[in-house]
């Protein structure tokens, strides 16, 4: 069985991203992986909400 994998390559015009998630890492207590996840999975609502 191999390892799976998601990368995020953040350009420099979005340099404040890792500094963003990372207060979301503490906001949520999880980790990285599981903070992005969080922040895709709220996002349809978010669109819903506007």
């Amino acid at each position: 069985m191999t390892a799976q994998g998601i990368y995020i390559n953040v350009s420099l015009r979005n340099d404040d991203l890792p500094q963003l998630i990372e207060e979301y890492l503490e906001k949520f207590n999880l980790s990285k992986a599981d903070t992005v996840a969080e922040i895709l999975r709220a996002y349809p609502k978010l669109l819903a909400y506007m």
